[in-house]
């Protein structure tokens, strides 16, 4: 495993299950040399899994304390995931993670990768039982708005697909999902030619997919124009901190990438596969 760092992780802040400082020990054991924090930040449209502006400056405090705390032991940074439905400026910050969470129905906002039947609901009364249109109003959306972010890094590009096994929810094979890919990827690079996109881990944590998000057909656009990509496990559980790092690293690889991109000494840096 040549991957040292993680950068999207959750605490106890919100829905994590670790304190802040129990996944850095959790980072030390598992020999990286950086670890990244990237809590949900605030939002205006649910409260139930975000941090309240409250607790957003005790968790800047917190964790500028552990990396003074930790200097010498392991790098620590300070970031947020920002979901692209409500864009904000903080000061202070390392880096961002523009995520998309949610999807429109009936005037209400809600998750696409909170639990199945959730998606199946917002698939069937957002977009009348159209799972494709579903997934390329999701990529439609993620794409202008991370125009207007400012992120470092793409979250989850294709999470729709989270729950979508066996093709169950959308075919990820038909032609208008495959055209949306590569419209939206095309969008988010001529925003941001250096952005990176996340290599994310979680859905197998978590027992949902078998392999990472995005799926091999979004790595091979990413691959064909030379973004930039960093493998991390949107951590939940300290435990899962390197979930298939070493078979992720493995795949992209074998696919062709040459290299991947971590923050080192507040600087993105390329580290060969």
């Amino acid at each position: 495993m040549i991957t040292r760092q993680n950068l999207h992780t959750h605490t106890n802040y919100v829905d994590g299950v670790d304190s802040p400082r129990q996944m850095v020990e959790y980072a030390l054991s598992f020999g990286l040399e950086s670890l990244g924090f990237s809590e949900h930040a605030h939002t205006y449209f649910d409260d139930s899994c975000c941090m309240t502006k409250a607790q957003t400056l005790e968790y800047f405090d917190e964790i500028n304390s552990l990396k003074a705390e930790y200097k010498g032991k392991i790098d620590i940074y300070l970031g947020l995931e920002i979901d692209l439905h409500d864009i904000r400026v903080y000061e202070g910050l390392d880096y961002t993670i523009g995520s998309l969470h949610c999807l429109p129905v009936e005037g209400k906002l809600y998750p696409v990768d909170y639990k199945p039947q959730m998606t199946q609901f917002i698939k069937e009364k957002g977009y009348n039982n159209d799972g494709v249109a579903m997934a390329v109003d999701y990529l439609k959306i993620l794409s202008k708005n991370i125009a207007l972010s400012d992120a470092d890094i793409v979250g989850h590009i294709d999470l729709p697909t989270k729950f979508n096994g066996d093709n169950i929810l959308f075919d990820e094979d038909s032609s208008e999902y495959k055209n949306a890919v590569i419209k939206a990827v095309d969008s988010i690079l001529a925003f941001k030619k250096d952005i990176v996109f996340e290599v994310n881990t979680g859905a197998i944590s978590r027992g949902y997919r078998t392999s990472p998000y995005p799926s091999k057909f979004v790595l091979k656009q990413l691959l064909d124009r030379n973004a930039r990509l960093c493998i991390t496990s949107d951590c939940h559980n300290g435990k899962h901190l390197t979930c298939a790092f070493s078979e992720t690293e493995a795949m992209l690889k074998n696919m062709g990438f040459k290299q991947l991109w971590q923050i080192k000494n507040n600087i993105w840096q390329a580290i060969p596969l």
